[in-house]
């Protein structure tokens, strides 16, 4: 049986100084509504003037119906990445299918997540990255990643070398550079970091300059992460292989939704490389990225945003739980999932009331 989009409704969450969600909810003529995510396109405002210009596109539409062609640009892409994955989850409720059943995979049971403290509150001190450090191997995890040359005040040795005293050498750590040093000044920092164990150095050379990532891979034994913007297999496979990038991170809202992330998983796998989406979003985007894992046959772990706010659990139906480092992929229909609408509210861009 079809069915037709008859609403599109969005919510912008402030959840800190660093992060805001936004979150966008399609609702087809049966009554079912789908959830997805495109929090980091762009500036709120700006993504709520895209997703008027998108329900244009929507109205009326089947939601198995297939763009003609893949959009442009960050802000875009994300947008057309939340409403594939709000289609998906409408389909999977038709259905009566999880999202990961519907595209062909399999329940991988427990999936490992690692902590990104780097938006948690606090001054962005040695001594506060490696409280909070402390505080997600407390909780169960095995991971942690902070990215300390964000800033130009940061003290970035420092703050790696803090985490790693706190946490000691069991539970791994990995540094997201953010394209923010200079070659030198990377190269200068190689050693220690080496000293520190590192599991992977992130965004150290960005994907478009596929010969400075090669020659950084074989500078250092510390493994190469990247691809968090990437939306196009074209772009990210002259890194691969012999390009130097041993993890790719693909992101389901920048990626242009579930089905392109896998599209990037698949030929990480081909050429040897580990997956761990990238995903410093809501429990809405950590449903759909655990929805990944289940499509990924070369999966190392999952992104999680650590830290910054302790109502984010209670912002979905079922509650979003954790455990010993663990999140489980959900069973339920589509993305398994709804939103708390005590704490998540949503504004209509248009369509029936």
């Amino acid at each position: 049986m079809s069915s037709r989009i008859t609403r599109l409704e969005s919510a912008s969450v402030r959840v800190s100084d660093h992060t805001t969600w936004t979150l966008l909810r399609l609702t087809d003529d049966a009554g079912r509504t789908g959830l997805g995510e495109c929090s980091d396109g762009a500036p709120p405002a700006e993504l709520e003037r895209l997703l008027v210009n998108a329900w244009q596109q929507l109205a009326g539409t089947e939601p198995d119906d297939k763009p003609a062609q893949r959009p442009e640009g960050l802000a875009a892409t994300t947008i057309s990445g939340a409403i594939e994955v709000a289609c998906l989850d409408l389909i999977g409720k038709r259905e009566g299918q999880p999202i990961w059943k519907l595209l062909g995979g399999s329940d991988p049971g427990p999936i490992p997540i690692y902590a990104n403290i780097n938006r948690a509150p606090g001054p962005r001190t040695p001594k506060r990255f490696a409280e909070t450090a402390s505080r997600a191997i407390e909780d169960g995890f095995r991971a942690v990643k902070c990215a300390p040359f964000d800033h130009p005040e940061d003290e970035g040795l420092r703050i790696v070398e803090a985490i790693r005293a706190a946490i000691g050498r069991g539970p791994q750590l990995m540094v997201d550079l953010h394209h923010r040093l200079d070659p030198d000044r990377l190269d200068q920092l190689l050693p220690d970091l080496e000293r520190l164990d590192l599991a992977w150095l992130e965004d150290a050379v960005g994907l478009d300059q596929p010969e400075q990532l090669r020659q950084l891979s074989g500078r250092t034994s510390i493994q190469m992460a990247g691809g968090e913007m990437c939306s196009d297999p074209v772009e990210l496979e002259p890194s691969l292989g012999r390009g130097g990038l041993h993890v790719v991170l693909p992101d389901v809202k920048h990626a242009g939704g579930l089905r392109q992330a896998q599209r990037l998983a698949a030929l990480a796998a081909a050429h040897g490389a580990s997956v761990s989406p990238h995903n410093p979003t809501s429990p809405v985007g950590t449903a759909a990225s655990l929805h990944l894992a289940g499509l990924v046959p070369n999966l190392l772990n999952l992104e999680f945003a650590y830290g910054e706010t302790e109502w984010r659990p209670r912002t979905t139906v079922p509650t979003e739980e954790p455990r010993a480092g663990t999140l489980r992929v959900p069973t339920g229909p589509g993305l398994g999932i709804t939103t708390n609408e005590d704490l998540i509210h949503f504004q209509a861009i248009g369509g029936k009331r």
